[in-house]
């Protein structure tokens, strides 16, 4: 499975809550469910900017074109008594 931002998926099936993102989505998707049926896989997920639902059995092909994305967590937490220079 893809451990870096940008790389491709592999066989295995993402875990719930991971972002991808692929040329036949319009955006990047959270997924909310994943399954094997066969030799395809039923992906369910949401998008991340339009909170639409999207849902699709992928092949093999398709699951070639999935990106795995890891989103990094901003840290905005400052010293309190630093001044912040910020202002005019």
């Amino acid at each position: 499975m893809a451990s870096r931002n940008g790389s491709a998926v592999s066989d295995d099936l993402v875990p719930e809550n991971s972002i991808l993102k692929a040329p036949f989505w319009p955006e990047r998707i959270r997924v909310i469910s994943i399954r094997q049926i066969g030799n395809n896989v039923e992906v369910q997920g949401i998008g991340l900017k339009t909170e639409r639902y999207y849902s699709g059995i992928l092949t093999a092909a398709d699951l070639a074109k999935l990106k795995k994305v890891e989103l990094r967590r901003r840290d905005f937490s400052s010293d309190a008594d630093e001044p912040w220079t910020g202002w005019p």
